[in-house]
């Protein structure tokens, strides 16, 4: 169906994908959360869709009437990776996320935009006591206005 390359470029592009969908669960680039929202998180099934369709004509060769059950298992990750992008479980929001998204709507509303204002809001973000006592000066600021 597609030589070698074709192979490696999918495989390539699977790991991309997985490797940003790990990078967003672990946390390590906070800002694509506040452009991006829950999309991000179907990435990592996404990757691993590539990766096992990288495979699949070894797949055909060698499971002969048992690929059914390889095609279920894509079909299977996409509607995961589908249902992650859209609602995300808790369990595979970094813990940031958790903490800012425990916050009333409108505290939640004002952290979003003092993050667009405020070039180190990362700072604050690095614990839940940094963020609690961060939303403490948006509350007062809140009711100030």
């Amino acid at each position: 169906m597609f030589g070698i390359k074709q192979q490696y470029f999918i495989l390539a592009f699977g790991v991309c994908f997985f490797a940003l969908g790990l990078a967003a669960r672990f946390g390590l680039w906070k800002k694509w959360y506040w452009s991006s929202l829950s999309t991000i998180y179907g990435c990592t099934l996404l990757g691993m869709v590539f990766i096992i369709y990288s495979y699949n004509e070894l797949a055909v060769s060698r499971l002969g009437s048992y690929y059914i059950i390889y095609q279920g298992l894509i079909l299977f990750l996409i509607i995961i990776g589908i249902w992650w992008s859209v609602n995300p479980p808790n369990f595979i929001k970094p813990a940031w996320v958790r903490w800012v998204e425990r916050y009333p709507e409108t505290i939640y509303d004002a952290i979003v935009n003092a993050v667009k204002a405020d070039e180190n809001w990362k700072s604050h973000m690095k614990s839940f006591e940094t963020l609690d006592s961060w939303v403490k000066t948006l509350k007062i600021k809140i009711n100030k206005s």
